[in-house]
């Protein structure tokens, strides 16, 4: 995926740059836990910097990082902040944050390692901890020819599978929202939204 966004990174930030997450964000953080002090983010595969650049304004700690060295450039110029360059078989974090914002950046996930992945978020979430996450509404893995990207798709009813197979997380909410895209295609989107248990 990595050559797709280095190629196209200021198409894909023209795209997402001006998208408004202001609902997302608000069913995000108030979902998380009541902490004296800053709150840790993670904004993982993060993009244009778009919603870490919000999280900082909103005075929360974040850590942001991305895959695509392009896009890693243009989230620090942003931002102001250290973007980290990794992906999310790097991750090694345990019980470090507050909050997980995974906003359209598992959706290139193979289903085959899908789960693995998951784990590792699971484990860098302190208890109940909170983890936001969205996918283009579909059935299995699809493949855009014109991209050369495959895009792991999900229903309510398949995402809903998939998150209670683990233990240690508790579903609050799955839910489907239909965005308009700068070039006005209709997407609908599955988000979901889980908290870590705290025993």
């Amino acid at each position: 995926m990595i050559p797709y966004y280095e190629n196209n990174a200021q198409e894909f930030i023209d795209r997402t740059i001006s998208i408004d997450m202001v609902d997302l964000y608000k069913t995000f953080l108030e979902a998380m836990p009541a902490i004296d002090g800053t709150a840790h983010i993670l904004d993982a595969a993060c993009g244009s910097g778009r919603d870490t650049s919000y999280f900082l304004s909103q005075g929360y700690k974040i850590t942001a990082f991305d895959s695509s060295p392009a896009l890693v450039r243009h989230a620090a110029d942003l931002t102001g902040h250290t973007i980290l360059e990794m992906s999310f078989m790097d991750m090694i974090w345990v019980e470090e944050f507050d909050g997980i914002w995974c906003s359209a950046s598992l959706l290139h996930c193979r289903k085959h390692a899908i789960e693995d992945i998951m784990v590792k978020f699971i484990k860098a979430l302190k208890p109940d901890g909170v983890w936001y996450m969205s996918f283009k509404e579909g059935d299995g893995e699809v493949f855009e020819l014109v991209s050369n990207r495959v895009f792991n798709n999900y229903t309510v009813e398949s995402l809903t599978e998939l998150l209670a197979r683990f233990q240690a997380i508790e579903i609050i909410n799955i839910w489907p929202e239909i965005s308009i895209d700068q070039r006005r295609d209709e997407i609908t989107w599955v988000n979901a939204l889980v908290r870590k248990r705290s025993a």
